[in-house]
């Protein structure tokens, strides 16, 4: 089976935008599953990225959340979920305030 290709968008995250020269990006996920993504953009884009979405246990750090196809936020034990060909992957900054 061909690797699915994705998109990925970076919302609220201006850092993340300049380490990767855009705020979207398609990407041919070498594995299946949203975990693999994490880890082939941050493979990919080097320590700078790594550094700004991981946490010290290599997982995507609490302040992020990952939101699927526009409908479907997913819990950090949700990353296992296989993607498929034109999957919409959202990586979104939670900010908080009041």
């Amino acid at each position: 089976m061909p690797a699915p290709t994705v998109e990925v968008e970076f919302l609220t995250l201006p850092q993340a935008v300049r380490i990767l020269g855009s705020k979207q990006l398609t990407v041919a996920v070498a594995g299946r599953t949203v975990a693999d993504l994490l880890a082939q953009l941050v493979d990919t884009h080097g320590p700078d990225l790594a550094r700004l979405l991981l946490d010290e246990d290599g997982r995507l750090a609490a302040m992020y959340k990952l939101f699927l196809n526009d409908r479907d936020w997913l819990l950090p034990d949700e990353h296992d979920r296989e993607l498929a060909d034109g999957d919409r992957v959202t990586i979104m900054l939670l900010v908080g305030g009041g």
